[in-house]
């Protein structure tokens, strides 16, 4: 894939007219996609796909544009055909103040290739690992690209293998154990270790339950519970809208006072933003 997108950004460099600069990204994936219920495959897919995205830039003027790439000898007839477009569409356009590039090529190339296993394995090791209890889930896994090219000679590569598992062990109802699984090589010893564990914590939830009186009492948080509450806090908790409109979830340990105190503080901050 480097290759053709190499190949296809330097044909277009050679099309271009004194004072043009052609800038181009390309984001790319071969990914495939499990979804699981009660221990069974309910849908199952792969996607490829491929975007390139064109800017051209002339005398402080730039316009832009997309394509999505098939991988035959089209690309090259789409891609010359936005560059036409562009190429148009930039000369009516007013001067970009805020129009900087970097023009001492920079070049990069990195390449993580790990052990990211064909679904059909995936899945076969999930259901076996599983035993029949209700494993409800997810799994993606394949590569990533990214690139970029421009015409003053700057060529950056990314690419990466990864795969995600995420699933739950259901017991009844609303008794479940979440576990996940990611990284860039597949291990099944770890993964059938993980959903070892998470059998034998579903297990617990079986136990009697105990009702616990209102009072201070000292807790532990599993690494995956601190988690969730951090995630919690971070999607807007801190943030003066969340407080303004009553949408924190740390607004039951404000005062009066400490909530006067803070909406000076934004105010404040907003001022010096401002200016």
């Amino acid at each position: 894939m480097k290759e053709q997108f190499y190949g296809l950004t330097a044909r277009l460099e050679k099309a271009l007219r004194s004072g043009e600069t052609l800038l181009g990204n390309l984001s790319a994936e071969r990914s495939d996609f499990v979804r699981f219920n009660k221990a069974l495959v309910r849908q199952a897919g792969s996607v490829e796909q491929s975007y390139l995205n064109l800017r051209l830039v002339r005398e402080g003027r730039q316009a832009s544009a997309t394509i999505a790439l098939t991988g035959n000898g089209d690309d090259l007839a789409l891609a010359t055909a936005a560059l036409g477009q562009l190429r148009d569409a930039v000369q009516d356009l007013p001067a970009d103040p805020w129009l900087l590039i970097n023009e001492r090529p920079q070049s990069t190339n990195t390449e993580r290739h790990g052990t990211v296993l064909p679904a059909q394995e995936v899945v076969e090791q999930a259901l076996r690992f599983a035993k029949a209890r209700d494993l409800v889930g997810f799994y993606a896994g394949g590569t990533l690209c990214r690139g970029f090219a421009n015409s003053l000679g700057q060529r950056n590569w990314h690419e990466v293998d990864s795969f995600n598992f995420d699933w739950s062990i259901y017991r009844q109802a609303d008794q479940a154990v979440k576990t996940s699984y990611a990284g860039f090589g597949w291990s099944p010893v770890e993964f059938a270790a993980r959903m070892q564990r998470a059998a034998e914590q579903v297990e617990l939830l079986g136990l009697p339950a105990r009702k616990v009186e209102p009072g201070e009492y000292r807790a532990y948080l599993a690494p995956r519970a601190l988690l969730d509450i951090m995630n919690l806090l971070s999607w807007g908790g801190f943030s003066a809208r969340a407080r303004q409109t009553k949408q924190s979830p740390l607004l039951r340990m404000t005062t009066p006072d400490t909530r006067t105190r803070l909406l000076r503080f934004d105010r404040r901050r907003s001022q010096r933003v401002a200016q």
